[in-house]
């Protein structure tokens, strides 16, 4: 039966199957859904289609959004709550040393943060869940970090710190990581020596083997750092650096079931990136967002470099999603365009950079509404 499209806009049939034996009896298929996946695989291969869904490889799974969701935020021109609290968590994570500095930034962002402690022990935190500050009297929309995403459930989370023991009373005491926000030429020096220090890790990333155990805390490490990125370039939730910060988190996702990403040096620069970007703020004019383009155009070329990589290790799904990825952020390495929001009127300014690319600048209400934040 065609269904038509779906709250995402994708058509799609449903196929309905009845199994039995000659006699009528019943028929339970063995591990059907597996087999089932591997036909899909081979339709995939033999018709050209794309592969780009990790969760089928065996790696944790991003819940999908609902319909009332959608239509929700549809209703309101928004982003769905569920995809903003997604990135916002993933951006506080970016170059967090601890749980409880996670926790802080995600405070200190504006975020509402609640943990879920076990029943036989009120001290132990077990799990967790987010929420956006509510305009006027409406109720908070709550969602577990693993509805966010699988990788951000609170046991997927603690594997990035394997040796620290797991904070308790922090998640009630912990204080809102506020940051003074660099103005003026101090802004404008972190995005510069930023983009230089992309540009660096891009090249030693390139050199890295497939199969190498820097490999997945370097991916992660990326797919946070593309989530500051979004969130200091597109603070609105909208454009094409956050939909590639979405998918290369797809292209990162770890195993369901496996161990603590050995440590890696690319991981720890990308972490220290991160965190000079924390403290800048979305720019605020077209001036600033040429020098800011600089560091969108070198997170492009690091998401093209891990996605050869990926393909490299001939995983195909991931190797896809990092591929889309790149594809959203192509543009910016051909032309050099790239949105920047303030909420006040300005010049459109383009200014040459050393690859000879050019900055357009748009305004955005949502930009200062972060920095005053």
């Amino acid at each position: 039966m065609r269904h038509g499209l779906s709250a995402r806009g994708n058509d799609h049939i449903h196929v309905v199957v009845t199994l039995a034996t000659e006699d009528g009896a019943p028929v339970w298929l063995r591990q059907d859904k597996r087999r089932s996946q591997q036909v899909a695989d081979l339709l995939e291969d033999e018709f050209g289609l794309g592969k780009w869904t990790p969760g089928r490889a065996g790696a944790t799974k991003r819940p999908e959004l609902t319909r009332p969701e959608v239509e929700r935020a549809r209703r309101v021109d928004q982003v769905p709550d569920r995809e903003l609290l997604r990135r916002q968590v993933r951006a506080a994570l970016a170059g967090a040393g601890s749980e409880a500095e996670w926790v802080a930034r995600m405070r200190g962002a504006g975020l509402l943060v609640a943990a879920r402690t076990a029943a036989t022990d009120r001290d132990q935190v077990v799990g967790y869940a987010v929420a956006l500050r509510p305009a006027g009297a409406s109720k908070p929309r709550w969602y577990a970090g693993r509805s966010l995403d699988g990788d951000l459930s609170l046991t997927q989370v603690r594997k990035r710190w394997p040796d620290a023991p797991p904070p308790a009373a922090q998640w009630k005491t912990a204080d809102s990581a506020e940051s003074t926000m660099l103005r003026g030429e101090d802004r404008m020096a972190v995005w510069r020596s930023s983009a230089a220090a992309l540009a660096a890790i891009s090249g030693r990333l390139a050199g890295v083997a497939p199969g190498s155990p820097q490999w997945p805390a370097a991916a992660r490490a990326s797919a946070d750092l593309l989530a500051r990125v979004a969130a200091v370039t597109e603070p609105s939730g909208r454009g094409p650096v956050t939909r590639a910060a979405d998918a290369l988190a797809r292209a990162a996702a770890p195993p369901r079931r496996a161990p603590a990403p050995a440590a890696s040096t690319i991981a720890a620069e990308l972490g220290r990136v991160a965190d000079a970007l924390m403290v800048t703020g979305p720019a605020r004019d077209g001036g600033e967002a040429a020098v800011l383009l600089a560091v969108v155009v070198q997170a492009a070329r690091l998401v093209v470099a891990l996605a050869e990589l990926r393909a490299a290790e001939q995983q195909a799904h991931a190797a896809g999603a990092a591929a889309r990825a790149a594809a959203h952020l192509m543009p910016l390495l051909v032309q050099g365009s790239v949105h920047v929001e303030r909420d006040v009127p300005g010049p459109r300014v383009g200014r040459e950079e050393p690859d000879a690319t050019r900055a357009r600048a748009r305004v955005d209400p949502a930009a200062d509404q972060q920095t005053q934040r």
